[in-house]
């Protein structure tokens, strides 16, 4: 028996989604067989590949929400910087946070996307000063 890869669920969100991957009777060369080859007391029944189903992703479309943290100070004084600031994903049923991941999936079944953890800042150029110095006249 060959276990396949999960598949990408059919859905990010709304209870319904579930993943699939195959299950194959794969001969000692390669060819896919037919079930009872490769184990015939194992109670699994086909002439081809097997496909597994289960459910994931299964919560309600906008069960979470970004909480924002300030923006942080700039990295340089000019020149061009970043400013971080913290998210956190919060499940609005319980306001306990979970993974960034949920939010993201979440907001991508809603076609948004996260708010930005880190911008530009002082993109502004540096300009150099110095002295010259010369005879006195």
């Amino acid at each position: 028996w060959v276990l396949g890869h999960w598949r990408a669920s059919s859905h990010s969100c709304g209870y319904t989604g579930t993943r699939t991957r195959s299950l194959l009777c794969r001969g000692h060369l390669g060819s896919v067989g037919r079930s009872d080859m490769c184990a015939p007391d194992s109670g699994v029944l086909a002439d081809g590949p097997v496909t597994l189903v289960e459910p994931c992703n299964r919560f309600a479309c906008n069960a979470f929400y970004v909480q924002v943290g300030p923006w942080g100070p700039c990295s340089k004084k000019c020149g061009g910087g970043v400013s971080t600031r913290e998210l956190t994903c919060i499940r609005r049923a319980t306001g306990v946070p979970t993974t960034m991941m949920a939010c993201d999936a979440d907001a991508a079944a809603r076609g948004e996307a996260l708010p930005a953890a880190t911008k530009k800042c002082n993109t502004q150029s540096c300009e150099q000063y110095f002295f010259k110095t010369g005879p006195w006249d």
